[in-house]
Formats: structure tokens, sequence, C-alpha cells
């Protein structure tokens, strides 16, 4: 019943701190009320993305020392001054700037870190299907604080007011789920961590960051430009946006489903995830002519994408110990951040150049190939081939 708890306070955690992705409700709002223009609302988003990922190998340090209840604490505390400051300062740009790029990228890092970490030592048995439903609640996160901003705008609250209600709301909700983070004491499993510098030269290390790498590449490059890429496959504009619908639900659904998954296949289900991956693009292409077709398609895409965010965390915890998955998991995460800040600017710049996303998602379909081929030879070690090798040298000087 414990677990079950802490697992629940988990989800919950992650379903506000991903609220972060429900940012263009408010970057509308802030463009209508204070004149911004769309590149400064997107440069807090982006300033954010780039803080959270770069907080997250922080947390995954701090994670050891502090623990994930104090961790999970500190993110509240920035979650809901982020939000108050904006709430003031919505009219200047450069406290919006730090208030909701800085303190509230940092707060969303912390938090994510420690409720992912303490639920991989509490279900060492369902790692996989655990940290699917964690992380699930983070994909749906955006859905819940859109409807809650709408409600608000609706019965006449401007954006400063949404954002002072939100920043409290969350703020204690973030701080009240952490307090009952807790991780069981060091089992044997800590006898297995190792070295940050051993590990980034392991070849298991870069089969994960090379999976994590692609598999982000093309999901973050088709998630990033779907709306346009319906609109260019000839979509009316609801159903552009109902593709986007298509793809939260695939999203959601997908971290839970390969979690489980990797429960039973281990190794095997990340590369027939990467795997799925590259085919999915190619069927986005082969069925824009129907939409329904088009849109499983999409939500298809979006449930592979998402489960590296299930399998990554499990398979390090596998490898390296869960006692590891702090230290070692964040530095997976950089390249998911690698990836976004590439994938979705190429697929915008496809189009500026062909006037069409075709070559966009073929580029995706290749990044994966590669990705898949990459993480299948390097999660084989050399040293598993050499019984074989041994046999056949054997058998060689039985037939002399």
């Amino acid at each position: 019943m414990k677990r079950l708890m802490v697992l629940f306070a988990a989800i919950t955690i992650h379903i506000c701190l991903g609220s972060v992705y429900a940012w263009s409700i408010f970057g509308s709002a802030l463009r209508q009320d204070f004149g911004y223009s769309a590149a400064q609302t997107q440069l807090i988003f982006g300033c954010c993305f780039l803080v959270i990922t770069c907080s997250i190998v922080l947390a995954g340090r701090l994670q050891e020392t502090m623990g994930p209840r104090l961790l999970g604490m500190i993110s509240s505390i920035l979650f809901l001054f982020s939000y108050v400051i904006a709430s003031f300062f919505a009219d200047n740009f450069v406290v919006l700037l730090l208030s909701m790029g800085l303190l509230c990228g940092a707060g969303v890092g912390f938090g994510y870190i420690s409720a992912l970490v303490t639920i991989t030592k509490l279900f060492p048995d369902r790692c996989g299907l655990a940290c699917g439903l964690v992380v699930a609640g983070y994909g749906l996160g955006a859905i819940l604080l859109s409807f809650i901003a709408e409600k608000l705008f609706i019965m006449g609250f401007n954006i400063q007011q949404v954002f002072l209600r939100v920043g409290l709301l969350y703020g204690v909700v973030i701080f009240m789920c952490s307090s009952l983070l807790v991780a069981p004491p060091q089992s044997g499993s800590s006898s297995k961590r190792v070295r940050t510098k051993k590990v980034i030269k392991d070849r298991s290390f870069w089969a994960m960051a090379i999976g994590m790498f692609c598999g982000s590449f093309a999901g973050l490059l088709i998630i990033g430009n779907l709306k346009s890429i319906s609109l260019g496959f000839g979509f009316t504009s609801i159903l552009a946006v109902v593709s986007v619908t298509f793809m939260a639900i695939g999203n959601s659904g997908g971290r839970i489903f390969w979690g489980a998954v990797f429960d039973r296949r281990g190794e095997k289900s990340i590369v027939i995830m990467l795997a799925m991956i590259t085919v999915s693009v190619l069927i986005i292409w082969i069925m824009k002519a129907n939409f329904l077709s088009y849109g499983l398609a999409v939500a298809f895409m979006a449930s592979c994408y998402s489960g590296c965010f299930s399998v990554y965390p499990a398979q390090v915890g596998r490898i390296y110990g869960t006692e590891s998955i702090a230290k070692i998991y964040p530095l997976i995460i950089l390249f998911h951040g690698l990836a976004g800040l590439i994938a979705a600017s190429l697929g915008g710049l496809s189009f500026d150049l062909f006037g069409s996303y075709v070559p966009a998602l073929f580029l995706a379909a290749t990044v994966m190939l590669m990705g898949v081929v990459g993480h299948y030879v390097l999660s084989k070690p050399p040293k598993a081939l050499l019984p074989v090798f041994e046999n056949r040298i054997q058998l060689m000087n039985e037939i002399e």
C-alpha cells in the first residue's frame, strides 16, 4: 500500500510538472495583453526546455546526497515562485524570461528526476511499467493545465491572475506529494554502482544514447511541426488540430505500453520500439490521403517515441543498478535535448527549402534506421561473440 501511495504521488508530481508543455496557452495571452512577439514567447519556452534538460543532470547528482523528498520540495518552491513572480511582472520581458525560463525550468528538472528515480527503486520488479505510469502523467499534464487555464480565461481572469492561481495550486500540490517520496534503503544493487567516466566509455551507454537521440529526433521533428505537416498534406485546420490530439493520446499511452513490454521482453523491446518508429514515420507519409489512417499512424509514432522515457531509465537500472539511475539516466536525457534542438528546426527548414515536409519525413526515417542499427550493434558487446569463435576454432582443429 505504501508503494502505491508513493507511485500516486510521483504521478501527480509529473502531471503538475508536465504543464510546462501548455505554454502555448500562456504565450498567446501574453502576446494579446502585453504585445509580446511570438519570438519572445518562444524564447521563454526554449530557455525553459534547455534549463529542464540541464537541471535534470544536476538533480541526478544532488539526488544521491539530498534524497528525493528534499529535492522534490525544492522543485515545488522553484515552481511556485516562478509563476508568482510572473504574475506580478508579466509586463517585464526580462523578469518573465528569468522566472518562467530559468526558475520554472529548474523546478521541473528537479521534480522530474526525484519522482522518477524514487519509483525505479520502489518497483525494481516492474520498473518499466512503473516508469511508464509516472511519465504518462508528465505527458497528460499539458492537457490538464490547458483545460484549467481556458476555464479561468472564460471566467474572466487575466493572464497575471491565472499565473498566480496555477503557481499556488501546483506549487502546494507538488510540495505535499514530494513529502511522500521515500526511497527504500540501499540494497545489494548499490554494489553495481559505477563511475561516470567508465560509463561513457561503455558500449551499452552509447547504445542507449544513440537510441534516445534518434528516437527523439524523429519524434520531435514530427511533433514540433505536426500541425503544419497536416496542413501541408491538405487536411483542414480542424483536422490538423485533431491530429495533435491523436499525437497526445499516443504520447501518453505509449509510455505505459512500452514500459510494460520492456518488463517482459527486456532489450528486445527497445530494438522493436525503435524499428516501429522508423516504420510509422514512413506510414505517416503513405497514409496522407486518408485522415483516419494518418491520425492513427501519428498516434502510433508518438507512442513509440514516448516509450523511450519508460524503457531507458529501466534499462539503466538493469545494466548499472538502480542506485546509478540518478547519475546515468540524466546523461541519456541530454541526447533528447540535443535532438530537440536540431530536429524541429530542420523540419521547418525543409519546408522553407522544398515547400514540403516530405524530405523531412524521409530524413527522420533515415536517422531512425541508423539508430536501430547503431543501437543493435552497440548493445551486443564483442565479448558475446567469443564463444562462437572459440567453438569454430575447436571444430576446425578437430577436423584437421
